[in-house]
């Protein structure tokens, strides 16, 4: 590959091991061309878009009801949920999200957070997702907000309705 200019300074001064014998030959190629044809052949690309705006628009009813959800945004099976402790201000929830993760860990449900503040959290559902596991949890941790208490009482158990997908 060559390049010029601000691509190639950039590269210069980054990430500079990024060639790979691996990628280029032809074993490599036909498992692409193969991955290729099931997500053209299983309409792979419809079904995300359909599951993961069905996930979102279920996580902005709760949003109603959860005034920590200051945004629920994404595209196709990636979903982002911010969190902000005033939703005018938008005052990221930097801790409350790191509690909530917590929370969400202990009950065996592992998701990340993103952004600059750390306060969005990140859904990333696996393609074998199906429509009725993106549903919302049977009983949501409390909306408290109260210093010292965001979502972990010690008390809380947050188990999906089924086996979670992200």
């Amino acid at each position: 590959m060559r390049t010029e200019g601000r691509f190639n300074d950039k590269f210069r001064k980054g990430v500079n091991n990024v060639f790979s014998t691996f990628g280029d030959n032809t074993v490599a190629c036909a498992a692409g061309m193969a991955v290729l044809d099931v997500i053209e052949r299983e309409n792979l690309i419809e079904k995300s878009n359909r599951i993961g705006n069905y996930l979102r628009a279920e996580l902005r009813k709760l949003a109603i009801t959860q005034p920590l959800i200051g945004d629920v945004r994404g595209r196709g099976m990636m979903t982002g949920i911010e969190f902000v402790s005033d939703r005018e201000a938008k005052t990221p929830a930097t801790q409350e999200t790191a509690n909530l993760l917590e929370l969400m860990k202990d009950n065996h449900v592992l998701v990340g957070s993103e952004g600059p503040d750390k306060n969005v959290l990140k859904l990333r559902p696996n393609l074998a997702c199906i429509r009725q596991n993106a549903g919302t949890p049977r009983r949501q941790p409390p909306a408290s907000t109260a210093p010292g208490s965001p979502y972990r009482t010690g008390s809380e158990s947050v188990r999906p309705r089924r086996t979670p997908c992200w």
